[in-house]
């Protein structure tokens, strides 16, 4: 394969794909940007940075050789936090994945409104996010592998309640374990309750250059005209132990609509490997607001 040749081809599919759903929005189940271990949050949420990074890219499923279970818990800022469960296993040149990932936005006072006009304290409610989802990747070649996904998203704010699906494609080519590039498609489907997903293209790349060091880099674009150019590295120390760094760079004027309590430019983590158990753990700094601190553990056998 003409590795020169795929990765033109790549950049001009995700050129094309950005403009023709230019319109689209992101204005509900933002959670869904967050990222989903500690692993991928160190990393700068890159989608795709190496084949531990399954799933978020089902793609790489493809290339399983062993199951994988992980757990994972974010403290977040502001009293929130969420938590995700995913199970991953292989099944001849498949992969199959299972996922849950939920967030909890606390309680909030609840006022109503009296008959003289007046709003009075009135408890509590809560509000959350929670996203099931069921993937799958095939392996076609020993360097290329297709993926594809499903998720159904819920969310309850007090007595209001809305759900959807989001569906994802993905591709993922890799070569050794020396490099790796990746282009896929993230929660595309319809609207909900008259609100857009918040859908996106990426087009990752990742490379160990010089042992133990990798890097990596992705562009992503929302389909609301916001673009993201996420870098990352991750240096071994020993044969156990990982550091790991992202940043997060702005390509368009206006990232408005992404929040300004997300995407932060910095992240911070580290890996530990002892047998079959890994524990990862991020650091992310949200300025006034806090901080975020993610860990997760994850067997493999």
């Amino acid at each position: 394969m003409n590795r020169k040749k795929a990765f033109s081809s790549l950049i001009f599919i995700v050129l094309l794909t950005s403009n023709l759903f230019a319109a689209a929005g992101t204005t509900v189940f933002a959670f869904l940007k967050l990222p989903r271990n500690a692993n991928q949050a160190a990393l700068a949420n890159l989608t795709t940075f190496d084949k531990n990074l399954s799933f978020t890219n089902t793609a790489v499923l493809g290339f399983a050789d062993h199951y994988d279970i992980q757990v994972s818990k974010a403290i977040h800022f502001q009293n929130t936090g969420y938590n995700s469960f995913n199970f991953a296993m292989p099944y001849k040149n498949l992969g199959l994945s299972l996922s849950y990932f939920g967030f909890d936005y606390g309680e909030f006072d609840r006022y109503t409104e009296d008959s003289s006009g007046d709003y009075i304290e009135n408890g509590t409610f809560g509000a959350g996010d929670s996203c099931m989802q069921a993937g799958l990747g095939y392996c076609i070649t020993d360097i290329l592998s297709l993926g594809t996904d499903i998720k159904y998203i819920f969310t309850n704010i007090d007595s209001v309640k809305m759900n959807g699906l989001a569906f994802g494609l993905s591709v993922f080519l890799s070569s050794n374990d020396k490099w790796s590039l990746a282009l896929g498609l993230e929660n595309i489907g319809p609207k909900v309750d008259g609100y857009m997903l918040p859908s996106n293209v990426y087009l990752s790349y990742a490379n160990k250059i010089i042992e133990p060091c990798q890097l990596g880099v992705e562009l992503k674009s929302f389909f609301d005209n916001t673009m993201w150019l996420k870098t990352a590295i991750e240096v071994g120390v020993g044969e156990s132990f990982i550091l790991r760094g992202g940043y997060n760079w702005a390509l368009t004027n206006d990232n408005s609509s992404l929040g300004s309590w997300y995407q932060r430019n910095l992240s911070l983590g580290f890996g530990l490997k002892i047998n079959i158990i890994r524990i990862d753990y991020a650091w992310l700094p949200y300025g006034e607001l806090g901080n975020s601190n993610i860990i997760s553990l994850k067997g493999e056998f």
